[in-house]
């Protein structure tokens, strides 16, 4: 991934876990900000409904893992 979309990347990450910290007032647990996100994060390039629903929990869980790893996954100095 290049740099200018590892950034952009990390910084939607970075906004949706401070999403989620306010969820008493947004009601947008992890759980819902990932449901929203991750199909559209991660889209298969031609696939077909059917496909992008079979993987749609393989993405929301890497969208959990980034959330949960943030530094190990960007490095500190990218989120920093």
């Amino acid at each position: 991934m290049d740099e200018l979309n590892k950034t952009t990347l990390a910084w939607i990450i970075i906004f949706i876990k401070d999403v989620v910290k306010q969820e008493e007032h947004n009601k947008m647990s992890e759980e819902n900000i990932c449901l929203m996100f991750a199909p559209n994060l991660f889209k298969l390039k031609s696939a077909e409904a059917i496909t992008e629903m079979h993987f749609l929990t393989s993405k929301i869980d890497l969208v959990k893992m980034m959330m949960g790893e943030t530094n190990l996954v960007f490095g500190t100095s990218l989120i920093e």
